[in-house]
């Protein structure tokens, strides 16, 4: 299993997880910026806002900022990367057009 968190240092507010795990091992948290995930291998799911959600290998999920969640794997190891940035370093990358 590994379990591995990036933070470049030329970047604020950005950071990347490259995990892989088995059961239920995140309890109810919630993360500053959006959350951008891919699952690599297996199946995962998170409960949100009273709903069970289920990724299996090769989807993406998306999470807003401050998003209260549980995270688990479904039958096995699930194996993931999580982009996490923050609103502002996002506008800093992607600034709104008018």
């Amino acid at each position: 299993m590994r379990n591995r968190l990036y933070v470049p240092e030329w970047r604020t507010g950005v950071s990347l997880l490259d995990v892989e795990f088995a059961g239920q091992p995140f309890g109810k948290h919630s993360h500053e910026g959006f959350a951008i995930g891919a699952i690599e291998s297996g199946v995962g799911g998170y409960r949100c806002r009273g709903t069970s959600l289920v990724f299996p290998e090769r989807s993406m999920s998306l999470m807003n900022p401050d998003q209260a969640h549980t995270g688990y794997s479904v039958g096995g190891p699930v194996a993931y990367k999580m982009l996490y940035i923050t609103e502002s370093a996002l506008s800093e990358i992607l600034p709104a057009r008018r």
